[in-house]
């Protein structure tokens, strides 16, 4: 993409979590990923964010720490 690489940037690619072998996945065997053809479901979010939560701690460990991120700034 256009954007340079910065060491406080984290890229997500949705894509990879919900695509693969050239498809992309609308539900499993419990839950719909989509309300409709351009949002995410509860299920859906929850599976992404899940998923932005784990890269987020590989990237930066200590904000994974109870206490790691200060209300202040995560209210921003």
């Amino acid at each position: 993409d256009a954007i340079p690489d910065d060491p406080n940037l984290l890229r997500i690619y949705p894509e990879r979590l919900l695509c693969a072998d050239g498809r992309c996945l609308s539900h499993n065997q419990t839950d719909l990923y989509y309300m409709d053809d351009d949002h995410l479901s509860y299920p859906g979010a929850t599976m992404l964010l899940e998923h932005i939560s784990g890269e987020i701690a590989r990237k930066w460990p200590e904000l994974a720490r109870p206490g790691g991120l200060a209300p202040s700034t995560a209210s921003r």
